[in-house]
């Protein structure tokens, strides 16, 4: 079962954005895209996920079925829906160094950066699957012998200028690579891939504004001289990135360096969220 799919098959069911989802269970809007895009099973948000929707968990979750009539409202055979408040914790709270006191009384963009770092360490660790979501072609997944792979197109802007904070990151269809050229870009696994817009002149020169990137989510390992998309001080960036005595820094291709000036990724939240491996522009 796929949770990313399922909740957005709900939302957009509904009609709601991802803000009135994210207003309604706490979360960013951008936090919900991250976890609509993701292969994951479960999310300390699924209870509220699926009370927002008015199901049960296992409603939320069952793909054998719409449990939303064409109004949008519950069907009438359904099991009542326990109020989030009723619901008896079962296993005491996982993370003994943080408590769950403080993890809520986050601001609602804080505790998204929060869960976004933690997603980003499960993947890594190779817990959860990075990219699934729903398809926008007919053809549906390729199979791994297949020639071609399709990789997630997200409608979000990831900023080569000052910096931009993606808050809508909807899935907008999907585009087709080969894979024996993936592979030789060292992209193993197409599903920890996606494409996103680039905002922002930073880059000119190699990546011009409005270009499309083929980022690899799981190569989060720097290498000197190469692009990345990155988040920092709350934004996120592509930047090439450099690394000397333990101190990784962003630099632009832009030649005007007073406007672009390098930084260095050393405050609480910086993070590489994946490689720049791949360009495509109009010409």
């Amino acid at each position: 079962m796929a949770l990313g799919k399922q909740i957005h098959y709900y939302r957009t069911k509904l009609g709601w954005t991802l803000q009135d989802l994210g207003s309604r269970v706490g979360l960013g809007a951008g936090t919900i895209s991250a976890l609509e895009l993701r292969d994951s099973k479960t999310s300390k948000k699924t209870l509220e996920m699926a009370s927002a929707f008015g199901l049960t968990v296992e409603q939320l979750l069952d793909e054998g079925r719409d449990w939303l009539d064409e109004k949008g409202r519950p069907r009438v055979d359904q099991a009542p829906v326990k109020p989030v408040g009723e619901v008896k914790k079962a296993d005491a709270w996982p993370l003994p160094a943080v408590s769950e006191d403080v993890l809520r009384s986050l601001k609602k963009e804080d505790r998204a950066r929060a869960e976004g770092a933690l997603l980003a360490v499960l993947s890594q660790l190779g817990v959860t699957a990075s990219s699934a979501g729903p398809s926008q072609i007919d053809d549906g997944p390729a199979s791994n012998d297949a020639e071609y792979a399709y990789i997630n197109r997200i409608d979000a802007k990831l900023s080569a200028g000052r910096g931009t904070i993606i808050y809508d990151a909807e899935q907008r269809g999907r585009l087709s690579f080969r894979r024996d050229w993936l592979r030789s870009q060292g992209v193993n696994n197409p599903d920890r891939a996606v494409l996103a817009e680039v905002d922002g002149d930073s880059m000119a020169g190699h990546i011009p504004h409005g270009a499309t990137i083929l980022i690899d989510l799981s190569q989060t390992e720097t290498v000197n001289g190469k692009v990345y998309a990155i988040f920092h001080d709350k934004e996120f960036y592509v930047k090439r990135l450099w690394s000397k005595a333990g101190i990784t820094t962003a630099h632009s291709d832009n030649e005007d360096k007073e406007t672009y000036p390098p930084f260095p990724l050393v405050k609480d939240g910086d993070q590489v969220i994946g490689r720049v491996f791949w360009c495509g522009f109009g010409l």
